[in-house]
């Protein structure tokens, strides 16, 4: 009887093992993608301090630091070249203490975001996806260790977001 409970056992170990396995490939696999026509002449973007990188369209622009706040560390806001925008950018990479991160986390849960993990550069995170005054948005939640990483865009901009994430490294 106990040889029978232990292949019962080893046989769900293994079941289970191949499972877990199995959605990471899938959630591994969603996030790569091969370089296409329509992006091989995209620009590289750098980030030696913070350790990361990836890949924009040309007609596109990124700046650093384009506000203050106590809680941010750096941030990059990327919009498409000419597209005018006061301060919500189409796309928005905050790096972040993890005071306000425990705060991000509940007003994210009280906006009523729906979530999903998946995984950018390695790094596994959750995706957020929510609507803030009237606007669709989508987040992604990355931690660093001791700061948390949020790429941001509106609804609108995720297809390109979701290429431009394809790209996304982090520097050794």
């Amino acid at each position: 009887m106990k040889t029978f409970s232990k292949k019962k056992f080893i046989l769900i170990l293994i079941i289970l093992f191949i499972v877990f396995a199995g959605v990471f490939i899938y959630q591994w696999w969603q996030t790569k993608k091969e370089l296409t026509e329509e992006n091989i002449n995209w620009k590289t973007y750098r980030n030696e301090e913070w350790e990361f990188e990836f890949r924009y369209p040309e007609n596109w622009s990124f700046h650093e630091d384009t506000f203050y706040s106590p809680f941010s560390k750096f941030n990059l806001a990327g919009a498409p070249i000419g597209e005018r925008y006061q301060i919500d950018p189409p796309l928005l990479i905050n790096i972040v203490t993890l005071d306000f991160a425990d705060s991000y986390v509940i007003n994210m849960k009280n906006l009523g975001a729906t979530t999903s993990d998946l995984i950018v550069g390695g790094i596994r995170g959750t995706k957020y996806e929510y609507i803030f005054e009237s606007i669709p948005q989508v987040d992604i939640n990355l931690s660093l260790g001791e700061y948390l990483m949020i790429l941001g865009t509106k609804k609108q901009y995720e297809d390109i977001f979701n290429q431009i994430l394809a790209t996304f490294k982090f520097l050794e």
